[in-house]
């Protein structure tokens, strides 16, 4: 059974073979010439050769003019290439900004030659041993402080609550308080345990509240 395509072309091979010529003649003509489109390069060589090429961007402002002055960038314009040429022949018209830095190397001629001792470490000292105080100014007014001890903290926290209860009566047979304060209610480990915990401060301006000490 012949199929459809036979039925109306009953002479495939041939109508292929006109249509090859055709295509020939026509490629032929347009032999060595280079057609250019935006973005896809049409080539068409001795050997019938088609080349397509696509970039990402399709605006004609890709192929105008760069304003470097809207990105500021120093020293970063160029590849990688391009600043192993500036280090040995630098180009005289290209700007170098060194932003307030210090040059690691020497030049000598038009080559620059790198100093590794010159690169800049940063260096710790170590404070084992260092007996110095902190830097205080001499228009600071002159504070003599003594060592705050254990009765001092007693006489701020507990001696004016102790003198109160004293003078109004609320102390028992024992001595104990009546009614403790928070601070009385406190065994001595969890009152060390709170004198050590961080941003504990054991001084007391005037004015101040005297909860937020402990």
């Amino acid at each position: 059974m012949v199929g459809p395509a036979f039925h109306f072309y009953p002479d495939i091979s041939s109508k292929v073979t006109i249509a090859s010529t055709s295509l020939s003649n026509n490629l032929r003509s347009l032999n060595q010439s280079l057609v250019t489109f935006e973005h896809c390069t049409l080539t068409i060589m001795a050997s019938t050769c088609l080349v397509l090429r696509r970039g990402i961007a399709t605006s004609a402002v890709c192929y105008g003019k760069r304003n470097f002055r809207k990105f500021l960038l120093p020293n970063k314009r160029g590849s990688r290439n391009f600043k192993e040429k500036q280090s040995k022949d630098p180009y005289p018209d290209y700007p170098i900004d060194k932003r307030g830095t210090r040059d690691t190397g020497i030049k000598v001629g038009n080559k620059w030659i790198h100093i590794p001792e010159k690169v800049p470490e940063l260096i710790v000292p170590s404070l084992e041993g260092f007996t110095l105080k902190p830097y205080v100014s001499y228009k600071a007014q002159n504070i003599e402080l003594e060592e705050f001890t254990a009765k001092d903290l007693f006489d701020e926290i507990y001696a004016p609550k102790i003198k109160k209860d004293f003078e109004e009566n609320q102390l028992l047979e024992n001595g104990d308080p009546i009614n403790p304060s928070e601070y009385e209610k406190l065994t001595p480990q969890e009152a060390k345990d709170r004198a050590g915990k961080t941003g504990c401060d054991i001084f007391c301006e005037s004015g101040k509240d005297r909860n937020s000490v402990l």
